[in-house]
């Protein structure tokens, strides 16, 4: 693919909005599309976005847009002409770290220059020999971008007043584009897509270029996107410099925000408690000892999300214990767990669902009935506040998990008045997954040739292409507009191709098989071990390592503990505790033990002894290789195909496995 086409395939669509929506289709066909042959009028008709409300901290939402297809082409096919000219401008600015550079990834169109997760080693390097830094952020930047203001900060306020009617100038360009694909306003640009923030990233370079010339000196800090941070030797000057921030905002109709506005004495921490407390948690490998970390460990994660003022604190912790192989035993308190928390934090719907989802191909067993009596109110709650991301993601739990809709919640879906909700709703009455009596007739006025550039056009174009809901008062609505034949004619559809969980299941399970010198028992999810000489009983969710004369490796995961002659006896958790002859107890707690005679090495956790002279091999629910690459070719070109944690998943063997590889994805937090 082409840089056009990557930003239309995998830069069109928030990652707020499912993979059950996609624009790869879209995106080859577009060397078809020939705009040359669409008239001025046709390719400037004012079009309305669709509107999809996120939540955005406590109490707070956020407005993401889907624009129209035929302007987002556009829009894209004009950054992508011009994208030499761009990054020239784009340099001007030496402290942004969101410069958009062309992403190298299969699926990703346009990423930063510097990663965020950068910000706190820009911090530590900067603050060595600096006194305060000023933080300060503007506010609701994407909303309040003016488009006028866009040819000002790419051409300079003074050269656009003297060229006011010079169309062909590339900000005038995209100021049209931007005002086509929001009906005409000029208030604000989209959020959502990856063009914004190109788009953004020219206003900020301008307000970068402008304060550097005003303040007349080299400061030091950074910028992420709208995040700005720069440091100072006195208050003075901090305070300085944020009068001269405010004066160049202000040049771009811009405000900062007074709420993140502050200068900070140093030192300060660079990373918040919860943060620390999660990236340095260990869960034990024993299945009472893992239920109580979970248990623990989620009670302070609640706890922080109270606590802080950071919005990321569940998502975090989330993205952090899924990378823990939950015992079957255990999964009923961590399936609670994870609805709670959704329930808690609607904005971690999507991160919950995906540890499910992988549970299921495992062959756990949910629920049904808690997951229903979950979704319903979920939609009931916020489908009259119009809160499209937990209705949309409501019914993307019901879609895969196949959980069926009461009667009283079909009723308020087919009362919907979105695109997103509309075709989950219909798919999920293909599904035979809604109850009651079915009437779509409110559905059907949005299927008009009108409609097509209106706020429903995704409905109204995808239930023509999919023959939903015929016949229609207009049979060819579609076919006589000349873009949208266009895509018709090129069988595009919005929807990404379907594979259902429980196919991927039934291709995991396969026999057991345990392989052993000796006959042991092995019960689910935990291995006894049995050692030559001495006799050692280890109650479940308690860690007791045993040592006889030789050293005993303890695997990943586990605490430091040493025996020498007497025993010792360690209880849930991990502490400090100095090992002589005389028996010793370890409280709860995190473990250092300091031995008397022989050293012991013992990997953070939990404690699991390895034999001395009998191996065991365990194979239990292990999937071939040739399994698991025709479970890849299943998940191709499917909802799952771009879900790496997902993939990662079903690859992990849960018998022999210690964890599943996972990636914080530190942006946004």
């Amino acid at each position: 693919m082409n840089f056009e086409q990557k930003m239309v395939a995998f830069g069109y669509l928030a990652k707020e909005i499912p993979s059950e929506f996609q624009t790869e289709s879209l995106a080859k066909v577009l060397d078809k599309i020939q705009f040359d042959s669409l008239t001025n009028k046709e390719k400037s008709i004012w079009a309305k976005p669709i509107h999809f409300t996120i939540p955005n901290g406590e109490g707070f939402r956020r407005l993401i847009s889907i624009p129209s297809p035929l302007h987002q082409i556009l829009l894209c096919k004009l950054i992508s002409e011009n994208w030499e000219q761009l990054q020239v401008f784009f340099r001007q600015s030496n402290i942004s770290m969101t410069t958009p550079v062309v992403s190298t990834e299969e699926n990703i169109a346009i990423e930063s220059k510097i990663n965020i997760k950068e910000k706190m080693n820009i911090r530590m390097r900067y603050l060595h020999n600096k006194n305060y830094i000023l933080q300060t952020d503007i506010s609701r930047f994407y909303p309040t971008i003016y488009t006028h203001v866009i040819p000002w900060a790419y051409h300079t306020k003074d050269y656009i007043k003297k060229n006011l009617n010079k169309k062909s100038l590339l900000g005038n360009k995209i100021d049209s584009r931007i005002q086509f694909m929001q009906d005409g306003q000029t208030f604000g640009i989209p959020i959502g897509p990856a063009t914004s923030q190109v788009i953004s990233e020219i206003v900020a370079t301008a307000i970068d270029v402008d304060f550097k010339e005003l303040i007349d000196s080299e400061v030091p800090g950074f910028r992420y996107t709208d995040d700005i941070e720069y440091y100072f030797d006195t208050e003075e000057v901090a305070k300085e410099a944020l009068s001269k921030i405010h004066k160049v905002v202000n040049t771009y109709q811009l405000e900062l925000n007074p709420i993140k506005t502050k200068i900070i004495k140093a030192p300060v921490a660079f990373e918040p408690e919860w943060k620390q407390y999660f990236s340095r948690y260990f869960f034990r490998k024993t299945v009472l000892g893992q239920r109580s970390d979970l248990n623990s460990y989620f009670s302070r994660a609640f706890s922080f999300k109270h606590s802080s003022q950071d919005k990321g604190v569940l998502q975090y912790a989330l993205k952090k214990v899924r990378s823990e192989i939950i015992f079957e035993e255990n999964w009923d308190i961590f399936e609670s767990l994870l609805l709670h928390s959704a329930f808690s934090d609607h904005s971690t719907l999507p991160v919950v669902l995906e540890i499910i989802e992988l549970y299921i191909i495992k062959n756990y067993q949910i629920n049904q009935e808690r997951f229903k009596e979950f979704l319903e109110k979920l939609i009931k709650l916020n489908i009259h506040q119009e809160n499209h991301f937990e209705v949309c993601w409501a019914l993307v739990y019901s879609k895969r998990i196949e959980i069926s809709l009461s009667k009283e919640v079909t009723n308020l879906l087919l009362n919907a008045e979105d695109s997103i909700t509309c075709i989950l709703t219909m798919i999920l009455s293909n599904k035979g997954l809604l109850e009651g009596n079915l009437n779509f007739n409110k559905y059907k006025r949005y299927l008009n040739k009108e409609e097509l550039y209106g706020s429903n056009w995704l409905f109204a174009y995808e239930a023509f292409k999919q023959g939903w809901l015929r016949p229609y008062s207009n049979p060819d609505y579609v076919l006589e507009d000349s873009f949208f034949k266009i895509l018709y004619q090129n069988d595009v559809s919005f929807l990404q191709d379907e594979v259902s969980l429980y196919e991927l299941r039934d291709m995991m399970i396969v026999s057991s098989t345990v392989e052993s010198k000796d006959e042991t028992e092995i019960s689910e999810g935990e291995t006894e071990a049995e050692e030559s000489k001495d006799e050692t009983e280890i109650p479940k969710g308690e860690a007791e390592a045993e040592e006889s004369k030789d050293e005993t490796e303890i695997s990943e995961g586990e605490t430091e503990a040493e025996e020498s002659k007497d025993e010792t006896e360690i209880s849930e958790g991990e502490t400090e505790a100095e090992e002589s002859k005389d028996e010793t107890e370890i409280s709860e707690g995190e473990t250092e033990a300091e031995e008397s005679k022989d050293e012991t090495e013992i990997s953070e956790g939990e404690i699991e002894a390895e034999e001395s002279k009998d191996e065991t091999e365990i194979s239990e629910g292990e999937t071939t290789p040739e399994e698991i690459l025709k479970l890849h070719s299943k998940m191709k070109n499917t909802i799952y195909k771009n879900n790496a944690w997902l993939i990662q998943g079903i690859d992990t063997n849960f018998k022999k496995d210690k964890n599943i590889s996972t990636y914080l994805g530190d942006e946004g937090y």
